[in-house]
């Protein structure tokens, strides 16, 4: 039996599978793993444009966390 889904309805699928549950941390990071997984699996090509996205997504976590971390640090002081 073939299931040929289209990656739109899977992304949607896991998001209401995402909104539905809450996992513990370390189930968390092995499903984040295997979908990046699958993902370099299945993707065959990855425009300029969007690794240049994805850079500044890292760049822009990076920053809010740091804020967040010095935010946290602070509070403890106080």
């Amino acid at each position: 039996m073939s299931r040929d889904y289209a990656r739109l309805d899977i992304m949607e699928l896991l998001r209401v599978i995402d909104w539905l549950m809450q996992f513990p941390d370390e189930l968390e990071r092995q499903l984040s793993d295997e979908i990046k997984q699958l993902e370099a699996e299945t993707m065959t090509y990855v425009m300029s444009i969007e690794r240049l996205a994805l850079e500044q997504g890292k760049l822009e976590g990076k920053a809010e966390g740091k804020v967040e971390g010095k935010i946290e640090g602070e509070a403890r002081l106080l």
